[in-house]
């Protein structure tokens, strides 16, 4: 996406699939990789005849995926809810048992 004649801004995606990878793994990769992208991404700008000059900001973002027992409890809920055991108390007891388990490592 162009701001001036002279400026861009450049996106790379990459997509991963399942077992999920753990957080620590994920970062150390980066680390590593962060170079390596980075050439490669200038790599294919010349290819498209854009020289880079310099790199003002750069940044990495990880969307983790979802894990197999985010299903599980969903269901465990509905079912709760139709039995009638959810109550006001319950209920917030449920959300921060599902907050706790998204922020679990997946493995």
């Amino acid at each position: 996406m162009p701001f001036s004649s002279k400026r861009i801004f450049l996106e790379d995606t990459s997509l991963v699939a399942r077992p999920g990878v753990l957080m620590d793994d994920i970062k150390e990769r980066m680390s590593l990789l962060m170079d390596d992208i980075k050439e490669r991404m200038v790599a294919q700008l010349s290819h498209l005849v854009i020289k880079v000059r310099n790199i003002k900001e750069d940044e990495h973002c990880v969307i983790p995926m979802g894990a197999l027992f985010q299903c599980y409890l969903k269901e465990l809920l509905g079912l709760a809810v139709q039995l009638g055991w959810c109550t006001h108390r319950l209920d917030i007891w449920w959300q921060g048992l599902w907050l706790l388990l998204q922020l679990l490592p997946m493995q």
